[in-house]
């Protein structure tokens, strides 16, 4: 009996940890889809029209829940979606470069 308890329980932890690690990438897809949004109603679509990003620096103290904007970002520049640049302006690359 105790070890069925202990195996559950076990299994439990394994679903949470899944359902938790689920739950962050759905929340920084979502803030790498708002980020892509705010670059095309800026219309920061080359180096001309390249804008800052206020949630690009980190922010030494920060009240509140997790901003997931800036981890997103991250992740856009290193696969390329986003460029980054000389003076720390964003733009958003064309699809066909």
């Amino acid at each position: 009996m105790e070890s069925v308890k202990l195996v559950l329980a076990f299994v439990f932890l394994i679903l949470v940890y899944f359902l938790t690690r689920l739950a962050t990438a759905r929340r920084q897809h979502k803030a790498a889809t708002s980020i892509i949004e705010e670059l095309k109603e800026k219309r920061a679509l080359d180096l001309f029209s390249a804008t800052e990003l206020p949630y690009a620096h980190a922010a030494w103290l920060r009240f509140g829940l997790k901003d997931y904007r800036r981890n997103a970002l991250k992740s856009l520049v290193s696969v390329g979606i986003i460029v980054r640049t000389e003076d720390n302006k964003y733009y958003l690359r064309s699809r066909e470069a």
